[in-house]
């Protein structure tokens, strides 16, 4: 995490204004360098945002009661949760396989209590004849083949194992995409062939301005989302 918001917060101060003539140009820089372009936009959209929603709904202060801890942990929100998130489109808990099939009667324990403690009791032969006849009993029990017991589902079972099929698929699509817009974006051939097409400088990378700018309109939907509920709100109470 801290590492990070150090890569964060250095690519930031690589590209911020240094002096007074830069703070005049600020506008040709956002114009001509795309890197600082997509680097504005993206934190103006998120952060921007956040503060001016803040400031509509008149709750302000968690931006300076929670800003911190929220950036301490904004890793996991991106990593951990989106994984999670995936994962369990639909809840599926581990060993569960065969649980709609028939069980088998394994016979039951009785249990009392002795001395504050819960203690089986359990049945077991004493003489030699009983012990016998129990093992001559279990002898052919076993050469006795028990009937096959065919596992029928039902129709919420199809439904959950259509579930889990769709999130297998989901997880699979999502890792496999990801894989290769990272290889297509980040190879030494591709991103030099984009940047002649695109006549950008060799700093532009397609697969960060991507990020950018996805973060900006995701950030102003739920702008716009949260400026239409607050005027719902003050027409219909």
């Amino acid at each position: 995490m801290i590492l990070m918001l150090y890569v964060a917060g250095f690519s930031v101060y690589l590209q911020a204004p240094r002096n007074t003539h830069d703070w005049k140009t600020i506008g040709h820089k956002i114009t001509t360098s795309s890197t600082f372009r997509n680097l504005v936009i993206s934190l103006a959209a998120t952060y921007g945002l956040y503060l001016v929603s803040s400031l509509l709904h008149f709750e302000p202060w968690h931006m300076i009661t929670s800003f911190v801890q929220y950036l301490l942990l904004l890793p996991a929100f991106v990593n951990i949760l989106m994984v999670y998130a995936f994962c369990n489109t639909h809840d599926v808990s581990w060993g569960t396989k065969g649980d709609n099939a028939a069980s088998n009667d394994l016979g039951h324990a009785k249990a009392s209590k002795e001395g504050g403690k819960e203690v089986a009791e359990v049945a077991l032969p004493t003489e030699k004849a009983d012990i016998n006849a129990a093992y001559d009993k279990l002898l052919q029990e076993l050469s006795v083949r028990p009937k096959e017991v065919k596992e029928k589902r039902d129709a919420s079972t199809k439904r959950e194992d259509y579930y889990k099929l769709f999130r297998t698929n989901l997880v699979l699509a999502w890792m496999f995409s990801n894989a290769l817009l990272v290889v297509i974006f980040t190879s030494n051939f591709i991103i030099p062939w984009i940047n002649r097409q695109t006549g950008q400088d060799r700093t532009f990378n397609p697969y960060l301005t991507f990020i950018f700018w996805s973060v900006a309109g995701l950030s102003a939907f739920r702008f716009v989302g949260s400026v239409a509920y607050l005027i719902l709100r003050l027409i219909f109470g």
